[in-house]
């Protein structure tokens, strides 16, 4: 059976707590892209789409930061992370 390594586009939303700061959040990116890259992806475009109302509550939380990622990775990349 022929294992396949080739990279496919995904897009990916992180959800950030409503209260992180500007760091934090610079830090959780830092550690996402380390992870990515450590699995041979890459990082096609970042965006922020600041604090936003979510649909559906996470526990107490109705708003959450959102930071949309664009990558390229083989699967496994993002479902070990």
């Amino acid at each position: 059976m022929e294992t396949t390594t080739t990279k496919k586009p995904y897009e990916v939303v992180v959800l950030m707590h409503p209260d992180a700061s500007l760091e934090e959040q610079k830090d959780l990116f830092k550690k996402n892209k380390a992870t990515i890259e450590s699995y041979k992806g890459s990082i096609n475009s970042l965006e922020t789409w600041g604090k936003r109302t979510l649909a559906t509550p996470i526990g107490k939380l109705k708003k959450s930061y959102l930071l949309p990622l664009y990558i390229r990775s083989r699967y496994s990349s993002y479902c070990r992370a």
